[in-house]
């Protein structure tokens, strides 16, 4: 019999185009007999587990599945042609299955063998990376699902199958239904009436990261624990100044002048709204292999920051790791004290989307002055005052401080959470996967804009392949910046 060690799990994340493919085939002989097939997934190891990630399905080729057995029997032709891409291809095998309509999904003494025996088999092909197993089955809209991961010598349970697109699809295996607490909770009855009673589960079962603290980030959080979002994981590297106090939410008076790190601020006002909600509070880059740990272990993460360099990570890791990105941006200006553009954007990363470069999004060379130390930019300002032609090539400035106004920030915060709120429940969604808006203009200004995947990008290529994507990540953390605190 196969055992699951406790206290580490997997979370699965495939793109909505690939799950209607896998679909397509699995289901092939539904309700009445099972069916199935290989995929090649990426994968993280983490200190809670590991993130998984589909990249391609595998189907079988006419005469690889035995059409006479009940069961799903591949044959050995399969089995060797499949884990043999894996090698060459440098991924990870997985194999899926249905199991007849109204039946567990617990996997059988036969489940076992074939898993046993297929771990074993995909080690002398692909030795050190991990073997994975789901079994699917369906009623109406209704997902049942279990799954296990060999990783490290160790079986390992696979607690939740994510189906990311502008929905996000979030079914939980039968090991891991939510408790009567999650399914009832009186003190967001008002959201209950309005999402309905399934909702309550949905955000108490729910964990949300967000990069950046402050302007959107802080209202955003303060929304979503206030939802009944059940866990968080908040990052931030600076400490509170007075000029945060307008935009801030969680800063109060007593804050002036003591500095401290704004995701300790925003742990404790989650505390004082509700304490039973968890905080994993960071003081940190993004950009760190241990916040990126804790980022995968989220439903969805909200990049509130104003730079480059988070913008062009968070969307790599959208596209790498299959994580829901929800990024936000907001421009003002003005001059003579009116005010001529008040604009907000949002975006959608992760799945099938186009990346931060292909949307035309990151400027390079403000991406690389952000990374710089104190040094190196010394260096380049110098270089541009010795050159007689045009310096810019060696030094252009740093980058522009971004206006923002708190009414502004903690409008679009809300926003943010709004539409988070609507992916977990899937009561609704974002008008388009990119929107822009301008307060200032009649009707909004609001405009959906086109997105097209850059055939010189390296996205496309990349999409589900996780660590084995590393090196075509477009920023890497400078050596020069600290470590994270956790708190």
């Amino acid at each position: 019999m196969v055992e699951l060690i406790s206290g580490r799990i997997c979370r699965l994340r495939i793109a909505e185009g690939q799950m209607h493919r896998m679909e397509r085939i699995i289901y092939h002989r539904y309700p009445t007999r099972e069916w199935g097939c290989f995929f090649l997934f990426g994968y993280r190891s983490c200190s809670w587990g590991a993130a998984l990630s589909v990249v391609e399905i595998f189907p079988p080729q006419a005469g690889e599945l035995n059409r006479q057995s009940h069961i799903f029997e591949p044959s050995p032709g399969y089995i060797k042609r499949a884990a043999q891409l894996a090698m060459d291809t440098g991924l990870c095998l997985g194999v899926v299955h249905s199991h007849p309509e109204g039946c567990s999904t617990s996997p059988s003494l036969l489940d076992d063998d074939m898993d046993s025996y297929l771990a074993d088999t995909q080690g002398g092909y692909t030795k050190f990376r991990p073997y994975l197993s789901i079994i699917l089955s369906k009623t109406d809209d209704q997902v049942s699902f279990s799954g296990r991961c060999w990783l490290d010598g160790q079986w390992l349970d696979v607690k939740s199958l994510e189906i990311v697109g502008i929905r996000l699809k979030k079914h939980l295996s039968y090991r891991h239904h939510p408790s009567e607490r999650d399914i009832r909770d009186p003190s967001r009855e008002r959201l209950g009436d309005a999402l309905g009673e399934a909702s309550h589960a949905a955000l108490r079962s729910a964990k949300i990261g967000i990069v950046g603290c402050s302007g959107t980030g802080s209202p955003a959080f303060e929304r979503l624990v206030r939802a009944g979002v059940g866990s968080f994981v908040i990052v931030d590297p600076k400490p509170f100044k007075a000029s945060n106090l307008e935009r801030m939410a969680g800063s109060y008076h007593r804050h002036l002048g003591k500095s401290p790190a704004k995701v300790a601020m925003l742990r404790e006002l989650a505390n004082e709204i509700d304490p039973s909600i968890k905080v994993m509070a960071i003081v940190g880059n993004a950009l760190d292999d241990l916040v990126l740990d804790q980022l995968l272990d989220c439903d969805i993460v909200l990049s509130c920051t104003d730079t480059n360099h988070s913008r062009a990570f968070l969307s790599d890791i959208g596209c790498h790791y299959l994580l829901p990105v929800i990024d936000v941006a907001v421009g003002f200006d003005g001059k003579d004290s009116r005010v001529s553009e008040q604009v907000v954007e949002f975006v959608l990363y992760g799945g099938e989307f186009p990346c931060a470069h292909c949307d035309e999004r990151i400027d390079s060379y403000w991406m690389s002055v952000e990374l710089m130390d104190e040094q190196t930019k010394q260096e380049r300002r110098e270089d541009a005052a010795k050159f007689e032609g045009d310096g810019a090539q060696y030094w252009r400035g740093e980058p522009p401080q971004l206006l923002t106004v708190g009414y502004l920030t903690g409008m679009v915060g809300d926003m943010l959470a709004g539409y988070t709120i609507g992916m977990l429940t899937g009561c609704f969604e974002m008008p388009s996967t990119r929107f822009q808006f301008d307060i200032t203009m009649p009707n909004l200004g609001c405009v959906s804009a086109s997105r097209i995947v850059d055939s010189e990008c390296h996205c496309e290529s990349c999409r589900g392949k996780a660590d084995a994507a590393v090196a075509w990540r477009s920023v890497a953390r400078p050596i020069h910046w600290p470590r994270p605190v956790f708190l």
